[in-house]
């Protein structure tokens, strides 16, 4: 090893050690809102047919952020799960229903609490996002709602926001902004924190 690279190494190791050791893995650091017992279905408001794929995006980007919280489910999950223990037309109808707002009656709340042990619903909805230019570019914010409810208590347990704003990234904006406008959801859901080299080596790739 060359004698300049002595100091440089060594300064990494006091630096990194810490990750090292733990994995370079998150740490919890509290419980944040939480996830009751049960399964978790999370699905996407529509309030524009056009936006429909952007909604389902968004939700389905939070069901994959929540999975390690829980046995988190998509929409779409749940309707193939549900065409097979109960093969009706009911299931398709109570999502679509459920996407243009409201929540459940009791009698759905004991439906999917009792055949599919459904205790909480997730829904997402995109509320903000524009481009806007300022002095050195094109900018992308957005913003994304989320409201749980339990389907035992026939409540809302919680309601959070997560919102971003990033700069120019040649095509990836929108991504990247929603990727962090989720995470902060999650994150609010069960707070992590600690050092990650991989979300360090994604932040400067990006």
């Amino acid at each position: 090893m060359s004698p300049r690279l002595r100091p440089i190494i060594g300064c990494l190791l006091v630096l990194l050690g810490p990750a090292i050791l733990s994995g370079c893995a998150w740490h919890d650091r509290g419980p944040g809102l939480g996830l009751p017992g049960g399964r978790v279905l999370v699905f996407g408001r529509v309030t524009e047919e056009q936006n429909r794929a952007v909604a389902e995006s968004a939700a389905d980007m939070l069901a994959a952020s929540l999975r390690e919280s829980g046995d988190v489910l998509t929409v779409r999950q749940l309707l193939n799960e549900a065409s097979v223990v109960t093969p009706h037309l009911w299931a398709p109808a109570l999502f679509a229903r459920l996407q243009r707002g409201g929540w459940l009656n009791p009698e759905e709340n004991a439906l999917l609490l009792d055949r599919f042990n459904v205790t909480t619903l997730i829904a997402t909805q995109v509320t903000g996002y524009d481009q806007v230019w300022a002095k050195h570019g094109k900018f992308t914010r957005i913003s994304v709602e989320a409201q749980a409810y339990s389907t035992s208590a026939s409540a809302v347990l919680w309601r959070t926001r997560g919102e971003s704003e990033v700069d120019d990234k040649r095509g990836r904006a929108f991504q990247l902004a929603m990727e962090d406008a989720i995470g902060a959801i999650a994150e609010s859901v069960r707070p992590r924190s600690g050092f990650s080299i991989a979300g360090m080596w994604r932040s400067w790739q990006r």
